[in-house]
């Protein structure tokens, strides 16, 4: 084939041009290749052994969206990152939540973020904010979940 584009071929995304030629290959040999393992990291039915959700404030400016470290009962905090000062009522709210699991005599430490543990419990669990103790209860209840940890772990 010549004076073609492709762009998709077998779910593969291809750069090419009018001017790249594409012919078929000659025979090769596959039968000694390795399959490629999946990249993918399972924790497969793991114990969970403990949650611990963290909710903290985050600034609240657009370029730096920082953790911000309050000062118990100051309503002022100051981003140690771009050096401003806002109250904490002015401050986004975000969460993570800590997985402590085990599977199998190993131990797995995880940190899942809102959007993904909201979406496996089909709710908004920022809802939880003010009330951590039942998101935790409910997280504490799961059974026969899989993880899927990431590259770095």
């Amino acid at each position: 084939m010549t004076n073609s584009k492709l762009k998709q071929y077998f779910g593969k995304h291809f750069a090419t041009t009018v001017n790249t030629a594409v012919t078929k290959a000659k025979e090769q040999d596959i039968s000694n290749v390795e399959q490629s393992q999946n990249k993918q990291n399972w924790v497969c039915c793991p114990e969970i052994k403990n949650v611990y959700p963290t909710v903290y404030p985050v600034y609240n400016n657009k370029d730096c969206r920082k953790k911000i470290s309050e000062n118990p009962g100051s309503n002022i905090v100051h981003c140690l990152h771009c050096n401003r000062i806002t109250l904490l009522e002015n401050c986004y709210i975000e969460m993570n939540i800590n997985f402590h699991l085990e599977n199998q005599k190993h131990h797995f430490s995880v940190t899942a973020f809102p959007k993904i543990v909201g979406n496996f419990l089909q709710e908004d669990i920022l809802e939880y904010k003010d009330n951590i103790d039942d998101l935790t209860e409910k997280l504490l209840l799961l059974e026969n979940v899989d993880f899927q940890l990431s590259s770095n772990n």
